[in-house]
C-alpha cells in the first residue's frame, strides 16, 4: 500500500501542476511541446500503475487484462526516459535533425516488449514483473540515460538551469532502483519522475506571454509615434524649403546689384551663407529616416576648405552676437585648399561643437582650431574646439560619442 500511496499523492499534485502550467498561455518551442508531453505522459503513468494494482487485487496475475496494462506501463516508462533523452539532445545540440531514426528505434523497441511474454507476481500488497519484456524495456531505458549523458557531456560548457531536471532523473533512478533491490513493496519510480517533471517546470524558459504582448503593443505604438514624428519632420523641412528657396533668390539677385553699397554686399553674403547653411540642415532633417535606418548616406565631393571654414567662422560670431567672449579661430595653413569628402557632413560635425560653445559660453573665449595631418595623399583634419562655458554635467560625460 506503500507504493500505491505515493502514486495517488504524486498523480493528486500533478493534476494541479497541469492546470498551473495548461492555463497558462505559453510561448511556442520545442521545449514546451516536450515538457507538455512529459507531464502528460507522468499523469498517464500513475493512472496505469494505480489501476494495475486495482486489477492485480480484482482478477490476479493471470488475467491477459493484466499482462497488457503491465506492458503499456513498460512502454510508458520507456517513453518517459525517451522524452527526457529528446529534451536534454535538444538542449545540448540545439537541432532535431535525427529525431525520426530515434522514433522508428524506439517504436521497434515498443513493438517487441508488446510482443515478448512478462512474467507477473502479486502477493496482495504489492506487485511486480519480469521477464524478457521487461528486460528489453530495461536496456530501452538506459540506453535513453546513456545517451542522456552523452548529451549532457557535449553542453558541458554551456550549461543552464534547464539541466538540472536531468541530472535529477540520472540521480534518482539509481537511487530509487537501489531501494526497490532492498524493499520491492516500496515503489518510488512514479515519485521520482514526478519530481524530475516539477523541475522542468521550475527551470523551462517560459516568459509571461501577456507580458510579452503588452511590450508588443507599446513598441507598435513608439514605432507608429515615430513614424509620426519623422512624417511630420519631413513634411515641415519641405514647407521650410519654399520660403528658404526665395530667400536665396532674392539675396542673389541683391548680390549681383552693382548699386548695392558694399558694406550691404557683405550682409548680403551673410545672409546667402546663412541661408545655404539653413538649406543643408534642413537637407539634415530629411535623412532622419535613414538615419534612423542606420542608412545616412556619405557623398564625397571636391570643397572649398577656405570657404567652408570662414562659412563656420561667420555663423559662430552671429551665434556669439554681444556676449563678452574673445573668438580666436586658429586654421591650419598646410592644409590644401581643396580636399575632397562629405563637406557637409563635416560641416555639421564642426558646427555642432562651435553652437554648443557659443550656446554654453556666457562670458570668457572660445578658440577654435582647426589642424591637419597628411599621410599618404589623405589629409586627417583634427578640430578642437575650447570654451569656458559651463561644460558637461557628469551624468551626461558617459553618453558622449554614442
Amino acid at each position: 500500500m506503500v507504493g500505491i500511496s505515493f502514486s495517488i499523492s504524486c498523480f493528486i499534485f500533478l493534476l494541479i501542476l497541469s492546470f498551473a502550467y495548461f492555463s497558462k498561455e505559453k510561448i511556442k518551442n520545442i521545449d514546451n511541446k516536450l515538457f507538455s508531453i512529459i507531464l502528460v505522459l507522468n499523469l498517464i503513468g500513475i493512472i496505469i500503475d494505480v489501476s494495475g494494482f486495482i486489477f492485480f487485487r480484482m482478477f490476479g496475475t493471470d488475467s491477459i487484462f493484466n499482462i497488457c496494462v503491465s506492458k503499456i506501463y513498460l512502454i510508458y516508462y520507456i517513453s518517459y526516459t525517451f522524452c527526457l533523452m529528446i529534451y536534454a539532445y535538444n538542449l545540448s545540440y540545439k537541432k532535431l535533425k535525427n529525431l525520426l531514426k530515434f522514433i522508428l528505434i524506439f517504436s521497434i523497441a515498443c513493438i517487441s516488449i508488446l510482443m515478448l511474454p512478462i512474467d507477473l507476481y502479486f502477493d496482495g500488497l504489492t506487485g511486480y514483473s519480469s521477464g524478457p519484456s521487461v528486460n528489453l524495456a530495461y536496456v530501452v531505458a538506459f540506453i535513453n540515460m546513456g545517451l542522456m549523458m552523452v548529451c549532457l557531456f557535449h553542453g558541458r560548457k554551456n550549461m543552464k538551469k534547464q539541466y538540472i531536471p536531468l541530472f535529477s532523473f540520472l540521480i534518482l533512478t539509481v537511487v530509487v532502483l537501489a531501494v526497490q533491490k532492498i524493499n520491492p513493496e516500496i515503489t518510488l519510480l512514479l515519485f521520482s519522475n514526478s519530481i524530475v517533471t516539477f523541475l522542468m517546470y521550475l527551470t523551462i524558459e517560459n516568459p509571461d506571454m501577456k507580458l510579452i504582448e503588452q511590450l508588443n503593443i507599446a513598441k507598435d505604438q513608439a514605432d507608429k509615434a515615430n513614424r509620426a514624428k519623422t512624417e511630420f519632420l519631413s513634411s515641415m523641412s519641405h514647407e521650410i524649403r519654399t520660403p528658404l528657396n526665395a530667400i536665396v533668390g532674392f539675396s542673389n539677385t541683391l548680390s549681383e546689384n552693382p548699386k548695392l553699397p558694399e558694406d550691404v554686399k557683405e550682409d548680403v553674403k551673410d545672409i546667402l551663407t546663412a541661408s545655404d547653411n539653413l538649406l543643408e540642415i534642413v537637407n539634415g532633417v530629411l535623412d532622419i529616416s535613414k538615419i534612423e535606418a542606420n542608412k545616412i548616406e556619405i557623398i564625397n565631393n571636391e570643397y572649398d576648405t577656405k570657404k567652408m571654414f570662414d562659412e563656420l567662422t561667420k555663423l559662430t560670431k552671429v551665434r556669439i552676437g554681444e556676449k563678452p567672449i574673445d573668438f580666436t579661430v586658429k586654421i591650419d595653413e598646410s592644409i590644401p585648399r581643396v580636399l575632397y569628402g562629405d563637406h557637409i557632413r563635416v560641416k555639421q560635425v564642426i558646427l555642432n561643437l562651435l553652437t554648443n560653445a557659443a550656446k554654453y559660453t556666457d562670458s570668457g573665449k572660445i578658440d577654435f582650431k582647426v589642424n591637419s595631418v597628411k599621410k599618404d595623399n589623405v589629409i586627417r583634419l583634427i578640430v578642437s574646439v575650447e570654451d569656458t562655458g559651463r561644460g558637461i554635467k557628469e551624468e551626461n560625460i558617459d553618453k558622449l560619442f554614442t
